[in-house]
């Protein structure tokens, strides 16, 4: 194996690990309390009130699943997918809170009041998450999903 294969695929694992494990770290608190996290994305003003707690239920689970999935290194193309399009939402989420002057915690990783609000830089920290992700995505073939 050359040392650049052997670089690469550290790389590859090191970043799958952190964005994975940071998918896990941001579902538990929301999966341990779905009502908080409700409230959270209420607070948005994006969905209609019909679909928020359905939203609370489930986006954290999907989530834990992915990210557990993608360190894993099994279905990484679909985990890819789910989980760059959840952060494509979360960026839209936050910036439209963010130009419509609205004050409210992010439900980034924490449930708890006060934890986190969103800001530009919990924006900016999403989109360096995206990229990596797209990074991933690209570099991972369609046809092996299971490395």
């Amino acid at each position: 194996m050359k040392t650049s294969n052997r670089t690469d695929m550290t790389i590859d694992l090191l970043v799958r690990f952190a964005l994975g494990g940071l998918f896990i770290w941001a579902s538990i608190d929301k999966a341990l309390e779905p009502h908080l996290f409700a409230r959270m994305i209420r607070n948005y003003q994006v969905l209609p009130l019909l679909l928020v707690n359905p939203s609370a239920l489930v986006v954290p689970w999907l989530e834990m699943l992915t990210g557990i999935l993608l360190i894993a290194g099994v279905w990484r193309k679909s985990c890819l997918f789910i989980i760059n399009s959840l952060l494509v939402m979360f960026i839209l989420m936050m910036s439209q809170a963010l130009l419509r002057g609205l004050s409210l915690d992010c439900g980034c990783y924490s449930t708890q009041s006060g934890s986190s609000q969103v800001t530009w830089w919990r924006v900016l920290e999403d989109i360096v998450m995206l990229a990596a992700g797209i990074w991933l995505w690209i570099k991972t073939p369609l046809t092996n999903d299971k490395s």
